[in-house]
């Protein structure tokens, strides 16, 4: 798992570097420390040696102070690397996931990815840092105290061939069944964040239909199960501390009696005996933090499984070549579409729409009128057939010249939090206020943008929320016309918009933007009764097309569509 993570890591690899070499020179001092108080001990106090025990004392100090510093740099570098390498792993995730298609994010899920930028690259980073810090300083303690155990005593530091293994097979059995904990825990996570995202984002209709008790729980019964999963993974973690603690003191009561007789008989001193004990301690102390680290290792791993499963899917759009569109035709060549190999949404679609026409597209609910014309921007690819803009497959355009040329308003009203400058801009970069204003007016967006207090520096919250759902709509109306579009799509974008403003909209969009080809989808047929063709879709497939007054004439479900709409009307 990080075998691939591991090119996030090359820019830090002098921090790491210093990090473990600080976590090295920290364990070498702290274990000089026990073999200066053996000395002390032995031949200062025991003699009554007093500068030797003061000389001793000085330099135990020193190297205390070592131990300190190299222990703070350690912990300084350490975690340097790891929030570098966190920033870069997740822009890098980032960065991938906006090449993603519709289809590729509906492979994961919001929730999902919010978590694995978020939860899991936190893991990984923690991961990270415990790995410089924790398992380097432990190893090299391991290493070095049972180096100078032996030095002390050779017969003593035999008892590591008897405790050591059977604390080592304790850990390892811990670390085992601690990580399928860790995946339950994250996919619990996944679920916790969906909940949470959906009832922020909808809390205007939680409260609308007055179901705030039952969203309270339903979020309670998610939130218990990352509480079980947690308790679980936690829960088995927790038994590592009291393990290496009943290791230890069983190694301490070994110690003192075998040590202790060794005393007796003169073939030991008690100077040996306490750095032994300190010795053994540190060994006993940097295993358990060894497993601990390996502990949180073996949870990030789960973490960077679900990263690398982000990195790793290609997204299924391939940016193509082209970077010229003249004109704003469209054609559909036989278009069928469906997604992720269920059965067809769109079956067989073909129409032409010169540069500048308007075509108005209609239907029943679930007919695939948006699925439509989502293809032509790319936002999904064509199963079969092909859609062409100005001529060329929309395949071969790169994505930023063809989403730049062909504007889409969806359903949808999105609006970003900031000004209602920095939202129109998206659809133009550094357009101009002039020219802001202008795409508010072909949008009817002026009217009310120019009575605010602050006009276009108007804060907008999130969503948009201080706005009526028509104002919203216009307002997105004019961020897609600001780029200036060859063609432009309005998928059922004026739905909240009163009848007189649409048709002010539609008299600018028809006066405004003459070369500009218009693909309009409404159910008001209103809204496409002047369209130079109409198409009638039904079940994914074209039924009808042709002018408003042809298809009152031919089409038994136009002319329903038509009948039913003046009859709510009147």
């Amino acid at each position: 798992m990080y075998r691939k993570l591991i090119p996030y890591l090359k820019p830090y690899w002098g921090r790491i570097a210093g990090s473990s070499l600080c976590s090295v020179l920290e364990a070498v001092f702290e274990l000089t420390i026990p073999l200066l108080l053996a000395a002390m001990l032995d031949r200062g106090i025991g003699t009554g040696n007093i500068g030797l025990t003061l000389r001793l004392g000085g330099l135990m100090l020193a190297l205390a102070l070592l131990v300190f510093s190299c222990g703070v740099g350690s912990v300084f570098l350490a975690t340097r690397a790891g929030t570098g390498f966190s920033a870069d792993l997740r822009a890098a995730q980032f960065r991938h996931i906006q090449r993603f298609s519709f289809r590729n994010l509906e492979q994961f899920g919001s929730a999902s990815l919010i978590t694995r930028l978020t939860g899991d690259v936190s893991a990984v980073q923690t991961a990270v840092f415990q790995c410089v810090k924790q398992v380097v300083r432990a190893s090299s303690m391991v290493l070095v105290a049972a180096v100078m155990s032996v030095r002390l005593s050779p017969r003593l530091s035999s008892m590591y061939l008897i405790l050591i293994p059977g604390l080592a097979l304790f850990l390892i059995a811990l670390v085992l069944s601690v990580r399928s904990c860790y995946r339950d825990l994250q996919e619990a996570t996944d679920g916790l964040n969906l909940v949470t995202e959906e009832n922020l984002t909808a809390i205007r209709t939680v409260k609308v239909f007055g179901r705030e008790a039952r969203q309270q729980s339903l979020f309670e019964q998610v939130s218990g199960r990352v509480y079980a999963a947690a308790d679980r993974a936690y829960g088995r973690s927790a038994m590592g501390a009291p393990g290496v603690t009943v290791f230890t003191y069983a190694a301490m009561l070994t110690l003192l009696g075998w040590g202790g007789f060794l005393v007796i008989r003169g073939e030991a001193t008690v100077g040996v005996l306490a750095g032994f004990i300190t010795y053994i301690s540190q060994v006993f102390n940097q295993m358990f933090s060894l497993s601990n680290a390996i502990l949180i290792l073996n949870r990030s791993m789960v973490s960077a499984q679900r990263i690398n499963a982000v990195l790793d899917t290609e997204p299924d759009m391939e940016d193509g070549m082209e970077t010229e569109l003249r004109s704003g035709s469209v054609a559909f060549r036989e278009v069928s579409f469906s997604y992720g190999g269920s059965m067809p949404v769109l079956r067989q679609v073909s129409f032409q729409a010169e540069s500048g026409q308007t075509i108005g597209i209609v239907g029943g609910t679930g007919s695939a009128k948006s699925t439509l014309v989502q293809l032509i921007p790319r936002l999904y690819d064509v199963t079969d057939g092909a859609v062409e803009v100005d001529g060329r497959d929309v395949r071969r355009y790169r994505m930023d010249v063809l989403r730049r040329n062909v504007a889409i308003v969806l359903q949808d009203s999105t609006l970003f939090s900031g000004t209602i400058r920095e939202n129109l801009q998206w659809g133009a970069p550094g357009a101009s206020d002039e020219d802001l204003a202008e795409a508010c007016r072909q949008a009817g967006a002026w009217e009310f943008v120019s009575r605010f207090p602050e006009g276009l520096d108007t804060v907008l919250g999130q969503g948009g929320v201080n706005l009526s759902g028509g104002q919203r709509q216009r307002l997105c109306i004019a961020r897609a016309l600001a780029g200036k579009p060859k063609v432009l799509i309005l998928d059922d974008a004026a739905s909240a918009v009163d009848t007189a403003t649409e048709a002010e909209i539609r008299r600018s969009l028809r006066q405004d933007l003459p070369g500009v080809t218009k693909i309009i989808i409404s159910q008001r047929i209103r809204s496409v009764r002047d369209a130079d063709q109409i198409l009638v879709l039904d079940r994914g497939a074209i039924a009808d097309r042709g002018t408003h007054e042809s298809l009152y004439r031919s089409s038994e479900i136009y002319r329903q569509m038509c009948r039913s709409q003046k009859e709510e009307a009147e």
